[in-house]
């Protein structure tokens, strides 16, 4: 067990971020905790990973925890009757406590033999289960400060790559070579650029100048995984941060296009769609996990829709939505089924505004315009009134689920 290397004892650390140690294990997830000692029981290496270490150490609390073991995911299966495996490039257990999802990793490490690949033309990473041990998964992991492990038993961190030190001077830094490190998986680059803003961290110039120079290689990453990154940005906190530091770099530009082109439009709409992002952090953490895709997504659509509409107003149509969220839709790989969603969801807003009787009828097929709605109120773009009339109409009056799917939803 590792807390600190030889090489950083003898360096002087500039704390610009205490750490609390030693880590309570009340803090932790009570079922997290079962997963580690069930798999304990069974003889298997164990560590809490990643965030959730970081977050405890930083005195934050995590909004989930992961595992890692030396269990194959296989074992890890059999082992939990409530777990599922999920992946194919990276193969993860995701055990199961309702809508609660701890997620088991098991140890692995570089496909690269050496740790350098042999063509230098091409290092995206396809296939990832490649199992190895504690210290080669933490040496194949993207930044220091996400590769800390915990011993709950030994109530040990576990360091092999100065993490500890990275965390407290705040610094965002690669483990190894970050051209590397962003062509192996250009996802990395979002994620540096997301913990740089979350986090008030400061990116190293090496890894800054490995994003300027590697950002146009996320056009390479599947657009599931991009999409589901800004997800997780939109549903993880300190959101417009997170899309500031991905505008002032060329990511935004390389993702999301569209937008990136608006950004620094001080038009009404962008302030409005700032306004959006910020509202966000006014709802609760856990509520907030559970946000529908549709209405996060309907965020990002606005600016685009508003910026072509004339006279102000969006048209309603289905043409007009498909023609405008073309790029979005491209770029993050969205069915004309969530383009749909989004123009109901929009279209239902002035509705629920006036407290209109006819939304009763719209709102059990598409709960997501509340959702939006309240992202509005929070934002100061919609009146607090209408809000409170349709939350406490849905309190008396639950919606219940229709047995019958078959059945078209209504049009907006």
């Amino acid at each position: 067990m590792i807390e600190n290397s030889q090489a950083n004892l003898k360096r002087k650390t500039k704390i610009k971020f205490p750490l609390v140690k030693p880590l309570s294990h009340d803090l932790f997830d009570r079922d997290a905790i079962k997963v580690y000692q069930r798999l304990r029981r069974f003889d298997h290496e164990a560590y809490f990973v990643g965030g959730c270490i970081r977050d405890l150490l930083l005195g934050s609390t995590p909004k989930d925890f992961d595992l890692v073991t030396s269990a194959p995911p296989k074992q890890v299966r059999g082992i939990f009757r409530n777990s599922r495996i999920i992946g194919k490039r990276f193969l993860l257990v995701n055990v199961l406590f309702g809508r609660k999802t701890i997620e088991v990793a098991t140890f692995r490490k570089t496909p690269w033999q050496d740790g350098i690949p042999k063509n230098q033309q091409n290092m995206l990473i396809q296939h990832d289960n490649f199992f190895g041990s504690d210290l080669e998964d933490a040496m194949r992991r993207d930044f220091t400060i996400n590769a800390l492990l915990y011993c709950p038993d030994e109530r040990e961190v576990v360091d092999y790559v100065d993490g500890l030190r990275d965390l407290q001077e705040g610094k965002i830094r690669t483990i190894g070579d970050p051209f590397i490190k962003m062509a192996e998986d250009p996802i990395r680059i979002i994620r540096a650029l997301k913990f740089a803003a979350k986090l008030n961290f400061d990116i190293v110039p090496s890894v800054a100048r490995a994003i300027d120079e590697c950002s146009s290689q996320l056009t390479l990453s599947p657009r599931p995984r991009v999409l589901l990154e800004i997800l997780k940005i939109l549903r993880g906190g300190q959101v417009l941060p997170c899309f500031e530091q991905m505008a002032k770099s060329p990511a935004l530009e390389v993702i999301l296009p569209d937008l990136s082109k608006l950004w620094f439009n001080e038009s009404s709409y962008m302030l409005n769609f700032k306004e959006h992002l910020s509202a966000l952090d006014y709802i609760d953490a856990e509520e907030r996990a559970f946000f529908s895709d549709a209405s996060l997504l309907t965020i990002l659509s606005l600016p685009l829709l508003d910026s072509k509409a004339k006279e102000g107003k969006v048209p309603l149509t289905s043409d007009y939505f498909e023609k405008n969220l073309k790029g979005m839709a491209e770029s993050l790989n969205l069915s004309k089924r969530m383009l749909e969603k989004i123009r109901n969801i929009i279209a239902i807003q002035p509705r629920l505004e006036k407290k209109s009787k006819s939304c009763i009828r719209y709102l059990a097929h598409y709960p997501e315009a509340m959702e939006f709605l309240k992202i509005r109120t929070l934002g100061g773009l919609a009146p607090r009134d209408s809000l409170h009339f349709w939350e406490n109409y849905m309190e008396q009056n639950p919606c219940k689920k229709k047995r019958k799917r078959s059945r078209r939803p209504p049009q907006v």
